[in-house]
């Protein structure tokens, strides 16, 4: 029986890194994304029962690439609450949805 929820935070904006999108369409090698390196490392699970990604207002791009991994995955979006503003706050954001096992 699938059981495991993955929670991957992607509501930041990359400023410490300086870049001008979305870091997790970062290309990291050969076209290759560091989401797209997530998702790879996913398919070695086989007890995923879903997938969510703490997101913020401005990710949409990120929300249209994913949907490439959508046959895959159960892949649900949340958005980080505007009154959390750190990691803690993106977990916090998700709570509701996390099953009794979750992998971060």
């Amino acid at each position: 029986m699938k059981e495991i929820t993955f929670i991957i935070p992607c509501a930041g904006k990359g400023s410490r890194l300086n870049i001008p999108g979305c870091k997790e369409l970062l290309p990291i090698s050969n076209g290759t994304t560091l989401i797209d390196e997530v998702f790879s490392n996913l398919k070695e699970f086989k007890d995923i029962s879903q997938i969510i990604l703490i997101i913020s207002k401005d990710k949409e791009q990120l929300v249209k690439y994913v949907s490439k991994y959508s046959d895959e995955f159960n892949i649900y979006f949340v958005y980080q609450k505007t009154y959390f503003n750190d990691l803690s706050g993106a977990i916090n954001s998700a709570s509701e949805f996390f099953s009794k096992k979750n992998i971060l």
